[in-house]
């Protein structure tokens, strides 16, 4: 009985120095985090816009008008402007240039300007387009 004891003593000690060792050799990890934010934004973009909405002239005058764009949330790239809806006997210039490079600082602009003809056939209403198109930019 005595035997039995002791072996029971020992295993116990085994088992306990074993759990000791366990325990401090396999140590919990160290474990750390750091928060971020990811703010997603629309994709760049410009506003487009003419100093009128509206003009009225006569046969065998010149007309004009500003067309603008602006950057939004920092775009920058070219444009090219075309204005579309006359009939091909009206005769458009772009000033400086039908096309400009934008930058995310300051609005920029080109002047059109119109040679209406002198032709009878020509008078009446016109809705006139102008498209501002970007197809590289940052």
């Amino acid at each position: 009985m005595k035997i039995k004891w002791i072996l029971i003593i020992f295993m116990i000690l085994i088992i306990g120095v074993g759990t000791y060792f366990a325990f401090f050799q396999n140590q919990p990890p160290i474990v750390k985090t750091k928060e971020i934010t990811l703010s997603v934004k629309p994709a760049p973009d410009f506003t487009l816009t003419t100093n009128t909405s509206h003009i009225d002239t006569f046969i065998n005058r010149t007309i004009g008008f500003a067309v603008t764009v602006t950057s939004v949330d920092e775009f920058a790239g070219d444009i090219s402007f075309e204005v579309t809806g006359l009939s091909p006997e009206f005769l458009i210039s772009y000033f400086p240039g039908q096309s400009l490079t934008l930058g995310p600082d300051s609005p920029r602009g080109i002047s059109v300007e119109i040679i209406v003809p002198d032709n009878v056939t020509i008078i009446g209403d016109y809705t006139i387009l102008v498209t501002a198109t970007s197809t590289i930019y940052n």
